[in-house]
Parts: C-alpha cells; structure tokens; sequence
C-alpha cells in the first residue's frame, strides 16, 4: 500500500506494508533489500502466502502437514475402496491452514450406509461383513473405525441369529408337516 499523497511533510515517504514510520532508516532499506533477495533466492524453497522463504520452523510445520494430509487422505481412499456400493458418496475432509498459506487435510471421514437390509437376515450378515471391512480397511484404524466394526460384528451376529431362527422354525415347521402327512397316510 502506499501511504498519503500530498502530506505537508516532506520528510515521509511512501509506506510499505502500512509501516507507519517516517522515513525508511538505512537498516530498514537493508531489511527490505532483504526481504526482496529473500523472495528470489531460493525459486523451490517453501514460501509463506505473502512470498517470503519460510523459517525452518515453519518448514517442519509444513513438512508435518504433507505427511498428515497423505496420511488422511490414504486413509480415507481405503475406506472408500472397501466400502465400494455403501460409501454415501465421497470423503469429507477438514483442514488446517499451513503457513505457507495452503491448506492441509488434518481429518475425514467416509459415510457408509450401516443399516440393516429389511426383511434379509442373508443380506444383512454380507453388509455387515463389508461394513466391518471398510471400518478396518486402513493400515492405522481409528477408535471411531474400531467402534463402527464392533457395530458391524454385533450386526452381523444377530442377523446369523434370525437365520439360526428362520432355519429352526422352517425345520420344525417341516417336522409338523411331515408328521401330519405320515398320519394322513397311516
């Protein structure tokens, strides 16, 4: 930005960056000859959102970052892939601001659809295995993965019960029809 035109006094000169000082001391001119050396130094050094070189602190910072952001991202990618028919679309994810001004997935999540199938206990035992693969699809599984297949275990043994139940009334059922059948033919 530059600062006021037409000011009475003529020792300010122009403000960079909304500096309010007076005159620019030859330490400032330094800096600033500095800062533009800084700008061009190094083309593939990581830059803050203004275009300065980043200190090697925030380097780190950004360095983390990446590695979190593969590691989020990677991490969903599995899920989703397991996942393949019950992902309710795609990941979500929520980022942090490095200070090179980018922004870097930190966390996500994939929705899936872990509602049982109606009126098919078959179905619902194979989702539920699907389910619990998805949740442990990726390499580190979180408390929330392990939670979900947890769920997904206790949903697929109940569904193996109305199986175990369907098959024992059918086959008592069948008893009962035979034995009416034997009596109809003695």
């Amino acid at each position: 930005m530059i600062g006021p035109v037409g000011s009475a006094s003529p020792s300010l000169s122009p403000r960079l960056s909304g500096t309010p000082s007076a005159r620019a001391s030859p330490a400032d001119e330094t800096a600033q000859a500095g800062e533009k050396n800084d700008k061009t130094a190094d083309p593939d050094a990581p830059r803050s959102a203004d275009g300065n070189t980043l200190s090697e602190q925030d380097r780190q910072v950004v360095e983390n970052l990446k590695t979190r952001d593969r590691e989020v991202r990677a991490h969903e990618a599995a899920h989703l892939a397991a996942a393949a028919g019950l992902a309710l679309g795609g990941a979500s994810y929520s980022y942090t601001r490095g200070p090179d001004g980018r922004a870097y997935a930190t966390g996500g999540e994939v929705s899936i659809d872990v509602s049982p199938v109606p009126d098919n206990p078959e179905a619902t035992a194979a989702k539920a295995q699907q389910i619990h693969r998805a949740a442990l699809a990726p390499a580190h599984p979180s408390g929330q993965d392990r939670a979900v297949a947890a769920a997904a275990a206790q949903m697929e043994a109940e569904a193996r019960q109305e199986i175990l139940s369907l098959v024992s009334y059918s086959e008592s059922n069948l008893s009962e029809r035979r034995g009416r059948l034997l009596d109809r033919l003695a």
